[in-house]
This record gives C-alpha cells, structure tokens and sequence, in this order.
C-alpha cells in the first residue's frame, strides 16, 4: 500500500490558526497537569514562562503537543489513552520543494 502524505492548503499551523480563533489560547504557559472536575470542566496547573503557577478552570482542553509529551500529562486520568499515545510513531520526513 503506497502512502501519502497530506496537509492543509496552507500547511499544518492552518489547524492551529483556526482552533486560536474558536477558543481561549495561552502562550507561553505549560500545563503540569490536569484533573477532572466533579462539575465536568477541567483544572489546570500551569507554569508561566515567568516562572509564575496558575490554575486555570476550562470547560474543555485541546491538547497539541507531541504525542509523548500528551501521554505523559493524560496518564493519570486517562490511562488508556496515554499508553495509545506512547506508541505513535514519528517517522522522518523530508520536503523538497
């Protein structure tokens, strides 16, 4: 089976471009963890480029980071899912335009 690779007309960041202007984004902020709430919305500790913490109360989280660093901060609610994001592989990839 021959393999293709796809994108958006204007490469990947396309995606990212569009969820940013749905939805509340925070740069320069790394989330250490997350826990569900009793309510159903989602608690943050996060950690600000200046070294400030702060705990953020979401209705719903979009998580873009690598699919390792994604394991690593879903395991503890959601075991299941982390280990599937253990096993995705990253092949190389070169573009010559």
């Amino acid at each position: 089976v021959r393999k293709q690779v796809i994108s958006f007309k204007d490469g990947l960041e396309e995606l990212t471009r569009a969820l940013a202007r749905q939805v509340e984004v925070r740069y320069e902020t790394k989330v250490v963890s997350i826990q569900r709430q009793a309510s159903g919305s989602w608690l943050l500790q996060c950690i600000r480029n200046s070294g400030v913490m702060e705990t953020l109360e979401a209705e719903k989280v979009v998580v873009t980071t690598p699919a390792a660093a994604a394991a690593d901060l879903l395991k503890p609610i959601q075991a299941e899912l982390a280990n599937a994001l253990i096993q995705v592989d990253y092949p190389p990839m070169a573009a010559v335009h």
